[in-house]
């Protein structure tokens, strides 16, 4: 298959406002198939997902915020600069706690056990039992 080519399309797709197109170029973007990576194009086009009513969108929304805090924390432990970088760890996983919610909420199952393990653990929102095991119990 050839990465280049199906970017390409996906690109076409996301110009002509088709959601599904925008989700998966985010992920092209994310994971740097068929273009190079790139997590801030990656964001606008899942966040245009999302908006445009793609349930999945909201679900890869997560894993990138996800993904962003995590490369942040690692960066900010490694030059010892933790306190600087704090706000914008903590915004990110705000925002993929929110993500993971709105996917889970609209019935997206691959978003039920990464929401649960954020209340259980209070990552990107207040510790919530039973709202962790709400969640859990919906995994099937």
């Amino acid at each position: 298959m050839d990465l280049k080519k199906c970017f390409e399309y996906l690109m076409k797709g996301s110009l002509q406002g088709e959601p599904k197109a925008m989700n998966n170029l985010g992920m092209a973007f994310f994971e740097g198939e068929g273009t190079e990576q790139n997590s801030d194009e990656a964001l606008i086009w899942l966040r245009a997902a999302a908006l445009s009513g793609n349930v999945t969108g909201y679900h890869n929304l997560g894993v990138v915020y996800k993904d962003i805090a995590e490369k942040m924390l690692i960066h900010a432990i490694d030059s010892e600069m933790c306190s600087f970088y704090f706000d914008e760890i903590d915004s990110n996983l705000r925002r993929s706690f929110e993500s993971f919610k709105i996917a889970a909420e609209m019935g997206y199952k691959e978003s039920f056990e990464p929401l649960a393990s954020r209340y259980r653990r209070g990552v990107g929102c207040e510790t919530n039992e039973e709202r962790a095991l709400f969640w859990e119990s919906q995994v099937v």
